[in-house]
C-alpha cells in the first residue's frame, strides 16, 4: 500500500538477513533457492502450499524486560503474551527453538527485586553466550575433522 507499509517491510527484511561477522550478507542462496518468491524472504513456498520458514539453522535469542514478574510459577504468568508471540511469529520463519533471556520484574518492584532481577538476567545471558561459543567450537572441529578425511 502506501510508502509506509514498503518502508516498514523493507525494515523488516533488513532485520531478518544472515549477516557475517563483518556484517555483510552471507549465505544469500539458503533463502531463494527453489522459490518463485524475491529474496530476502525468510520463508519459501512449498509445492504442496505450505509456507517453509527458512531460519531453522539460525540460533535467536530474545532479551526482555518486563515491568512484573511473568515467570513460570508466578502469579502473573498468564499475563505473559509477549514470549507466545515471539515463539509464533519466528516459528513461523523456522526458528524452533528460541532462547529468552528476561530481565523481570523491574517496573512493579522495590529495588532489592530489581537488582536481583538484572543479575539473573546477566546471569542468564552469560550461561547461553558460553553455551553458544562452545557449539561454535565443536561445530568447528567437526569441520576441520571433515576437511582433513577429505584431503586423506
Amino acid at each position: 500500500s502506501g510508502h509506509g507499509s514498503s518502508e516498514r517491510r523493507s525494515r523488516l527484511d533488513w532485520l531478518m538477513l544472515p549477516l557475517n561477522k563483518e556484517n555483510r550478507l552471507h549465505n544469500r542462496r539458503a533463502y531463494d533457492s527453489n522459490s518463485t518468491e524475491s529474496w530476502p524472504y525468510p520463508y519459501l513456498h512449498a509445492e504442496d502450499g505450505r509456507i517453509v520458514g527458512q531460519l531453522g539453522r539460525h540460533k535467536a535469542l530474545f532479551i526482555t524486560s518486563l515491568g512484573a514478574d511473568l515467570r513460570a510459577g508466578s502469579p502473573y504468568e498468564s499475563m505473559d503474551a509477549l514470549t507466545p508471540a515471539l515463539k509464533a511469529a519466528f516459528g513461523f520463519l523456522g526458528v524452533d527453538a528460541p532462547t529468552f533471556v528476561d530481565a523481570q520484574p523491574l517496573q512493579f518492584a522495590n529495588p532489592e527485586a530489581r537488582a536481583a532481577a538484572l543479575e539473573r538476567a546477566r546471569g542468564e545471558l552469560a550461561t547461553v553466550a558460553a553455551q553458544w561459543a562452545q557449539g561454535e567450537r565443536v561445530a568447528n572441529q567437526q569441520a576441520e575433522a571433515l576437511c582433513q578425511a577429505d584431503v586423506e
